[in-house]
């Protein structure tokens, strides 16, 4: 696991906790040639990692004046899926377990939701994540041409992984579609899905 803290900290980066955010997750400036990180108190260990590895991102982005800002945006996203789940290490990890529970184990920094988006890059999935029985978001794998609505094997098995509680996987010809049942402990109960298109014809 990947100690974002630290890393920031070597990089000669402060990290600081702010109390009183309200929908800011975090920002980054600069004061007398030293960088600051604020973080918002309020969000999770998980959330506060994403958001210092956004930041650093932000950092090292920081005079490169040919992107926009939304551009810089995404890349720093990219900067801190890169730092949190290297790519060689990571990608290592999903060949010999794509198992996102199991995963969360190691990456335990991180959350499901950045794990299962970190696959799509080295997986040909589709993930769809659900809030509540209602879709939150639904993505792919940029070498899959994906339907925006479910197949029935989908609802399935986001339905069964709300009744049990659990993980739940079935396939078809077509799909295998696996579902990861998470309590987000904040009024929120998460089902995530990774369907696998077996058949593209």
């Amino acid at each position: 696991m990947v100690d974002i803290r630290k890393k920031a900290e070597e990089m000669g980066i402060t990290i600081i906790e702010k109390e009183n955010y309200t929908d800011i997750r975090g920002a980054v400036f600069k004061k007398d040639d030293k960088w600051y990180i604020m973080v918002n108190s309020n969000d999770s260990e998980e959330r506060k990692s994403f958001t210092i590895a956004h930041e650093l991102g932000e950092i090292i982005l920081n005079d490169n004046n040919e992107l926009s800002n939304d551009a810089k945006h995404k890349m720093a996203n990219l900067i801190a899926a890169d730092l949190l789940m290297p790519e060689d290490i990571f990608k290592n990890d999903i060949l010999l377990n794509n198992d996102l529970y199991q995963l969360k184990k190691k990456y335990e920094n991180c959350s499901y939701e950045a794990i299962a988006r970190r696959m799509l890059k080295f997986m040909p999935y589709i993930l769809t994540i659900f809030d509540n029985k209602k879709i939150y978001i639904r993505i792919a794998s940029d070498s899959i041409n994906f339907p925006s609505s479910l197949a029935e094997i989908e609802n399935e098995v986001a339905e069964k992984c709300y009744q049990i509680k659990n993980c739940c996987e079935k396939d078809d010809d077509n799909l295998n579609v696996k579902g990861y049942y998470i309590d987000e402990s904040r009024g929120v109960e998460r089902v995530i899905l990774l369907t696998e298109v077996l058949d593209i014809n």
